[in-house]
């Protein structure tokens, strides 16, 4: 164990740089009541930032995020038990997640590097406990809106980063860009990859889009605001990633969820969902001038021949490891040592190399429950839950494109954290239907009781 040291931003090295946030932190938990809040925000902004105590037993770094959800966790355990319908919406996909992580243990058996095979495990335990933490901590409407907004701050504070990054290249933020690539002239806020970013917009973006609608649709003004400036900030910085597989993800997202907004039946939310998607339209019409040529230049022209037989020769090397290691694989983080480059560009090939078939089917399986939770929320009559299912329909369909050339989701903590966030959200979103439902069938059951009751009543006057 030992501490990473870092640029001259914070030559004291990550340690004090630890000393001095957590001090901040704990000021913040003394001046504000609601201290479960604070340090959800503030776990959900951090999740991204590099760097920390560096443990070479399971090759990882224990970060800030760490100690601050940490904390969360521990503060969630001293809530009182919480009733066992509230689990019923997300214990079943925790099963495929639970026989993956048993599985990516069995493979570290194999691996040439054990160490960064345990580095799998440790990162899909964290994911999970997160996961439920995030769970414990939303349990009325508002804390789902808090959620949102917090959502939309990582936007933002990640994009005026990017924005920041392409405007005056090569500059350095000491703890949060404590490792950098070589790919200078592309934006990556606190990740350590410009894919990184990406992933992280596309799989936000679509939510914080369905959050201003949600504002909008209920005169809810701040929640407006901070959404409408998280989406814009959030494509601007997106397109300075000239990451193309999170832009082709998202946009096919996006057309499915405007076509779904056209499949719904007439309501209040539809009309302000249709006035606001062609409201970004236009915006994005008029940045269109700026970024045109760019998107269109990135897409079909730059380094087209290099990168698609680059990219078929390292899918080629993992199927080549996958056929020879179809059981365990070669463990996660292992399969460097068998091709040319670090991963494979391909998230279900680079799967299937490190923790065999079966992994990859265990992996297949955990994202059919969560298309299923977010086919529950969608088929709500409920007009709050079927908006954000919308948005989750076009982050679900985007992830599952996006994720063709990018490994970004496996190999990255940081993409990790944020989807198991997201995933929390459609979680609540069935909480919230689930209650709606309760409480319906109980006023039936009250009206049922009087329709009953109601011929004695007569015969009684």
């Amino acid at each position: 164990m030992y501490s990473r040291y870092l640029p001259p931003l914070f030559p004291f090295g990550q340690i004090a740089f630890m000393i001095l946030s957590l001090g901040i932190i704990g000021i913040a938990i003394l001046v504000f009541p609601n201290r479960k809040r604070v340090l959800l925000a503030i776990s959900i902004f951090i999740a991204a930032w590099q760097g920390g105590i560096w443990f070479e037993f399971i090759r990882m770094d224990i970060r800030l995020f760490h100690f601050v959800f940490l904390a969360l966790l521990m503060w969630n355990l001293n809530i009182k038990k919480v009733s066992i319908k509230y689990w019923k919406p997300y214990l079943r996909i925790l099963i495929p997640w639970c026989l993956l992580i048993l599985w990516s243990i069995f493979s570290v058996s194999v691996a040439i590097d054990p160490n960064s095979a345990r580095q799998g495990p440790a990162r899909f335990i964290i994911d999970m406990l997160f996961f439920i933490t995030i769970i414990y901590s939303i349990k009325t409407p508002k804390d789902f809106r808090f959620l949102i907004i917090c959502l939309a701050f990582a936007i933002i504070g990640q994009s005026i980063l990017a924005l920041i990054q392409f405007k005056f290249m090569g500059i350095t933020f000491g703890v949060i860009d404590d490792i950098r690539t070589n790919m200078w002239w592309r934006s990556r806020g606190t990740y350590r990859h410009p894919n990184h970013l990406g992933m992280f917009n596309l799989i936000l973006i679509p939510i914080v889009i369905r959050g201003a609608i949600s504002g909008l649709a209920n005169k809810d003004r701040i929640l407006f605001y901070i959404c409408s400036i998280s989406t814009l900030f959030g494509s601007v910085a997106l397109i300075t990633t000239y990451n193309r597989g999170s832009w082709i993800g998202l946009a096919i997202g996006i057309c499915v969820m405007i076509f779904l907004d056209l499949l719904t039946k007439k309501s209040k939310t539809k009309i302000y969902a249709m006035g606001f998607l062609v409201l970004a339209l236009g915006v994005g019409a008029v940045g269109s001038v700026k970024f045109g040529d760019v998107v269109v230049n990135r897409v079909f022209f730059d380094d087209q021949d290099r990168i698609f037989e680059g990219r078929q020769s390292l899918e080629a090397e993992g199927m080549a490891v996958v056929k020879q290691h179809y059981a365990l694989g070669v463990g996660y983080a292992n399969q460097r040592y068998y091709g040319t480059q670090t991963f494979v560009h391909n998230l279900y090939i680079l799967i299937a190399a490190e923790i065999g078939v079966p992994g990859l089917l265990l992996f297949l399986w955990f994202l059919f429950e969560y298309m299923r939770l977010i086919r529950k929320a969608y088929r709500s009559k409920i007009d709050f839950v079927k908006n954000y299912s919308h948005g989750f329909v076009a982050s679900f369909v985007g992830f599952i494109i996006g994720s063709i050339p990018g490994p970004d989701f496996w190999i990255n903590n940081g993409v990790q954290l944020y989807f198991w966030m997201a995933m929390a959200v459609v979680v609540s979103l069935n909480y919230f239907n689930g209650i709606a439902y309760q409480m319906k069938k109980v006023e039936q059951f009250k009206k049922l009781k009087l329709s009953i009751l109601q011929p004695k009543l007569e015969q009684f006057n």
